[in-house]
């Protein structure tokens, strides 16, 4: 009789998966990473990076591989607009090379602002504005920032970073219009 409830018993074990609780171990890297939170996705942004090259006005070129013509030369950035509330709406990438196209641009960023700021001085014989917009989001949490310009003699190649919110994430239902505008040296 034993002998029969123990090889039933064996029995009904062998259909059934094996399950255990596996240990659990952290691997540590080279850069220490702060333990994992309940849910990281809810705090972490995704950050994805794009760029913009625009092309000099002049004699047109053959396709030319990044890298591989003309020596690009990173600018300096001498001043610089950062925030999340702009009049400006759409998105767009600019360089503005002269004084009429910044009062433009400026007159059109500030537009909602009351009283409107001033003009900021930009000596367009030394200097260039870039501007990158991210164009209206329907919440927080979103940003632009222009991690790096750079300058050949037929193009200047603009790269930024957008951040975005994770999926989930607990942010402001106001409207947002992230920008960075930033006053290079041209030489």
């Amino acid at each position: 009789f034993f002998m029969i409830v123990g090889y039933g018993f064996f029995a009904s074990r062998l259909n059934r998966p094996n399950i255990r609780p596996l240990k659990t171990f952290q691997i540590q890297t080279e850069n220490k990473v702060a333990p994992k939170t309940e849910s990281p996705s809810r705090t972490m942004p995704i950050e994805t990076k794009k760029s913009v090259e625009f092309a000099k006005a002049g004699t047109k070129k053959d396709f030319i591989l990044r890298g591989s013509g003309a020596k690009y030369v990173q600018k300096k950035i001498i001043k610089q607009w950062q925030d999340t509330s702009s009049g400006i709406t759409a998105k767009k990438s600019v360089i503005i090379e002269n004084q009429m196209a910044w009062k433009e641009l400026w007159e059109a960023h500030t537009k909602n602002i009351s009283p409107l700021p001033q003009l900021p001085d930009v000596d367009f014989n030394i200097c260039l504005v870039v501007a990158v917009f991210m164009g209206e989001q329907k919440s927080g949490g979103y940003g632009i920032a222009i991690s790096k310009v750079e300058e050949s003699q037929e193009n200047i190649y603009i790269e930024f970073t957008e951040t975005v919110p994770a999926p989930g994430a607990i942010v402001s239902q106001q409207l947002s219009q992230p920008y960075h505008i930033v006053v290079l040296e041209k030489e």
